[in-house]
């Protein structure tokens, strides 16, 4: 299994909508991926000082499936991010491989 792990961060003026926005538009347009197995949103809660932290799981049963994802349409979703969000936004992604 191949992990897509987005960690977001939104100005605390859009916070709100932000979520709204991805949960009704974002995730439901990445599930309707092929390649995707699952997409979770998550709010980070491992510290009380991080409130405002959010993680979005992007799940690949395989690493043909990740590629395939990775090389037809990764850059387009994260496009859709920036411009969505611009400089009201932080996010660090990491890509997990299960052993």
């Amino acid at each position: 299994m191949i992990l897509i792990n987005h960690t977001l961060s939104f100005a605390t003026e859009i916070e709100e909508e932000s979520i709204q926005w991805i949960q009704k538009t974002y995730k439901p347009l990445l599930e309707s991926c092929p390649f995707i197995h699952e997409v979770l949103f998550c709010r980070l809660t491992s510290d009380e000082e991080i409130q405002d932290t959010y993680v979005i799981q992007i799940r690949f049963t395989n690493k043909k499936e990740y590629t395939s994802f990775h090389t037809q349409y990764e850059h387009d979703f994260m496009n859709v991010l920036y411009a969505r969000f611009q400089n009201n936004f932080g996010i660090f992604t990491s890509k997990l491989e299960h052993l």
